[in-house]
């Protein structure tokens, strides 16, 4: 399924909000997994949840790839603090940052 929808979304045929061109090609950053006993709609509400996150974050001048990782980590602890402990999702990452060098010496 991630793959098909990764490829949806570098097509232009994917949501509305991948459609620009300027903003392919799409990679996997993160994504959350062990969501096998969610049925459709549950984890559609876990993707709109994340894209309101991001949505706030970006109306406030907050964007990247940083900010996109700690927002589906929002999402997932609020989901596995009322989950049982077998029902938590987990998130992986898949790109590592590397650390800005602010030492200009």
């Amino acid at each position: 399924e991630l793959a098909k929808r990764l490829n949806r979304h570098n097509s232009g045929y994917g949501a509305e909000e991948t459609a620009p061109i300027q903003y392919r090609p799409w990679f996997v950053a993160c994504y959350l997994t062990n969501m096998a006993h969610l049925d459709a709609s549950s984890r559609m509400s876990l993707e709109r949840s994340w894209q309101n996150y991001n949505r706030m974050e970006s109306q406030q001048g907050r964007t990247g790839i940083d900010v996109w990782i700690n927002n589906g980590k929002a999402v997932m602890r609020e989901h596995n603090n009322r989950a049982n402990e077998e029902d938590h999702i987990r998130m992986i990452i898949s790109v590592r940052r590397r650390p800005t060098n602010t030492n200009h010496s």
